[in-house]
């Protein structure tokens, strides 16, 4: 490495260390801001464990009876909606607070499964969804063998 390239990756290194730190006072200078409204997009885990699938879905903080699932041949949808209210005692409140909290999910799978209630396994823990389906029993490919 030459002395020009040595000074010219130390300016860049430079720039960009100021850069960021540009970027961590403006951040750290705007305040929190409750995002009302807004669905969140909650992460998931598809298992192929080949005549079934297993789906995990996070949504912590929703009550069992808060989640809705839907379950068609081809994709499984996962809606939870939460709706709190709280206020103080007494008419002459100075803080009164509400909490909407919404999260979706929709996968489509990749082979059609069994949208059949008494096959599919739901279990909820620890804001886990855990979801057991069947596949629908069609397998992608197979082998032959000629008959004599």
């Amino acid at each position: 490495m030459e002395v020009s390239e040595k000074v010219t990756l130390k300016a860049i290194l430079e720039l960009h260390k100021e850069i960021e730190k540009a970027f961590r006072k403006l951040w750290s200078s705007i305040p929190p801001v409750q995002l009302k409204g807004l669905c969140l997009d909650p992460p998931a885990d598809v298992v192929d464990l080949g005549d079934k699938y297993v789906i995990r879905i996070d949504i912590p903080g929703f009550k069992r009876n808060e989640v809705k699932i839907r379950v068609g041949e081809e994709f499984i949808q996962v809606s939870a909606e939460k709706k709190e209210e709280f206020e103080s005692e007494g008419g002459n409140y100075i803080v009164r607070q509400r909490i909407y909290e919404k999260a979706y999910k929709e996968l489509v799978l990749p082979e059609k499964i069994k949208p059949n209630p008494r096959e599919i396994q739901v279990k909820y823990e620890d804001g886990v969804l855990e979801i057991t389906v069947p596949k629908a029993g069609y397998a992608k490919e197979i082998e032959l063998r000629p008959q004599d």
